[in-house]
Formats: structure tokens, sequence, C-alpha cells
């Protein structure tokens, strides 16, 4: 990673640890998830570690209609890797889910 985002991590490391702790309280079963009405972007990266992999596909199962593409040779922290891919996927789903939401009917 880039020495900026190494500084990052370090100096944001325990608020990181909240945010774990927090999930551990998130109790939802996957027909919670069946019943939303929004789109939702699924990036996984391509290396992902077999935990993260399991958790996207049973969110994939659990989402009516998910977009889930996987970006090639992208690892942990493919936001900062692969920015520019990251940036692409998300602004082709946006520009999508506002079309769609456009449309009469």
């Amino acid at each position: 990673m880039p020495e900026p985002f190494r500084n990052y991590c370090r100096e944001t490391a325990s608020a990181d640890v909240l945010d774990w702790r927090t999930d551990f309280g998130f109790d939802a079963a996957s027909n919670d998830y069946a019943v939303l009405k929004v789109p939702v972007l699924l990036v996984r990266a391509a290396l992902a570690n077999p935990a993260m992999v399991a958790m996207m596909e049973a969110l994939k199962q659990a989402l009516p209609d998910p977009r889930s593409p996987i970006v090639p040779g992208a690892g942990h922290f493919l936001i900062t890797s692969h920015a520019i891919e990251c940036a692409a996927l998300l602004t082709d789903f946006l520009t999508e889910a506002s079309e769609d939401t456009a449309r009469p009917g």
C-alpha cells in the first residue's frame, strides 16, 4: 500500500476496532435482504479472502437483483489499489440506477 494510506490506517485503527465491535451486534437474516427494493452493487476483489467470498455469495443469494462484479488482480484494499476500476464500476452502476428510476412505470 502507498505510505499515505498506511499512515491513515495506523491513525484510524481504533475507529476500525469500533466498527468491528458494532458489526457483532448486527442481526439480520438472509430473508431480511430479499425485501430490499433498491439497487445494490457488491464489488469484490478477485483475490479476496475466502471469508469475504463466502459473505459476498451469501449476499448475492439473499438480495433480489444485485450487481456483483469482481475486480481482477485486486486484493483486500481494492479501493486503493484499483481506484480507477472501482470508480468506473460505481459510476456505471449509479448511471444505470438513475436511468432506471427515471423510466416511467
